[in-house]
């Protein structure tokens, strides 16, 4: 009918995604902190890969309470800047998520 109204706020909830946060986003490329859904259990395997595919970080993270992990890496190891994929894998679930380290 082509009129145009206005209208008050209104809220908005959004779940959150249940999966994997990388922070801080970016990163120095010393100190990466994850937080991933632990509902479900066993171990998981931790990977941090560049975009070409290459390996910077694996490691077998038993099972525990919290679902947080931080990951410190020396400055002999430290990431070079670039876009990083890490990834939380058990028998269970699978997730992923892009990071950048400056």
């Amino acid at each position: 009918d082509g009129q145009i109204g206005t209208f008050g706020p209104a809220a908005v909830q959004f779940e959150k995604e249940a999966g994997l946060n990388v922070f801080p986003n970016p990163s120095n490329g010393s100190i990466v902190h994850l937080s991933f859904d632990r509902r479900s259990s066993g171990e998981f395997l931790l990977v941090i890969r560049d975009v070409t595919g290459q390996v910077f970080y694996s490691k077998i993270v038993p099972e525990f309470a919290s679902g947080d992990f931080l990951m410190s890496f020396d400055s002999s190891h430290r990431l070079p800047p670039g876009l990083y994929i890490v990834e939380a894998t058990s028998s269970q679930k699978a997730y992923q998520q892009k990071f950048v380290v400056r």
